[in-house]
């Protein structure tokens, strides 16, 4: 089964290279909101605890980490959006 890790990151350059750090992080994720195992295509969602950034950056963005047996490279092409709380129209 497929597994994810997203990391909230800062840095000093648009491709999130240049002293990169991690302000959030997802932990990996394997399950679903009900813990059926991940499948190709899922929706995955998760809450992001902000509160390790100690100093601003110029550029933020998400870092997808993809794991499993069967990673779905799908993953990494997706779209991720930040929403203040849960989104409940999906």
């Amino acid at each position: 089964n497929p597994s994810i890790k997203v990391d909230l990151v800062g840095a000093d350059n648009a491709a999130l290279t240049t002293q990169p750090v991690v302000i959030a992080s997802s932990g990996v994720i394997a399950s679903d909101a009900d813990g059926t195992a991940l499948a190709s295509g899922d929706t995955v969602e998760c809450q992001f605890n902000v509160g390790g950034q100690q100093v601003a950056k110029r550029f933020y963005g998400l870092m997808v980490t993809l794991g499993g047996t069967n990673p779905d490279i799908a993953a990494a092409t997706g779209q991720g959006y930040f929403v203040l709380d849960a989104q409940t129209n999906l």
